[in-house]
């Protein structure tokens, strides 16, 4: 009733603009301002959001550890570029001097994707579509420079082959395509 009121309804008239169906009544949901529902009892006329799929929640797990280790690895990277002659020691053991300002961007970059990557944490989480595409497109690119980091990036070359066979399963395509 106190909605008819502050709507300034009366008596007859429908409280929500839109909602002409004399067969619905309001039910009241927390501070929301209530959802229509048939009065026979069935179900509401929209379909609910799907859940997520457990190889999506997979997928999410290994972007915020991307993330994070990014990001780590980011500030490590500009802290080490404020030293005196920074070294870096290859898989072969050679030694190779690295100027401060290469650690410096690497590192602002590296900064920079983690942060990406948690943005891309909060759309995969929503179901974006973008999201997908973006994912199989990192996946690629890493599948794709993993194999010239042989006979080191086998690792990356799993999880990236890892990621895109979870992200076009069925229930994940179609967690990605539901409307919102």
């Amino acid at each position: 009733m106190r909605q008819l009121v502050e709507h300034g309804a009366r008596d007859g008239e429908s409280p929500h603009p839109g909602v002409e169906d004399p067969d619905r009544r309001v039910v009241h949901e927390g501070p929301s301002l209530g959802r229509a529902l048939p009065r026979d009892g069935t179900t509401w006329p929209y379909a609910p959001a799907m859940n997520r799929p457990v190889g999506v929640s997979i997928v999410v797990v290994l972007i915020v550890l991307s993330a994070v280790f990014d990001i780590i690895i980011g500030t490590w990277l500009v802290i080490a570029s404020f030293g005196g002659g920074p070294t870096l020691t290859d898989h072969l053991g050679n030694t190779i001097e690295v100027s401060g300002f290469y650690l410096f961007i690497n590192g602002a970059l590296s900064i920079v994707l983690g942060l990406m990557y948690f943005w891309l944490t909060k759309m995969t989480l929503i179901g974006s579509a973008t999201a997908r595409t973006i994912i199989i497109m990192l996946a690629a690119i890493n599948l794709f420079f993993g194999f010239f980091r042989l006979p080191f990036g086998w690792g990356i070359i799993l999880v990236s082959i890892l990621i895109m066979l979870l992200v076009s399963t069925k229930s994940a395509k179609a967690y990605f395509t539901q409307t919102a």
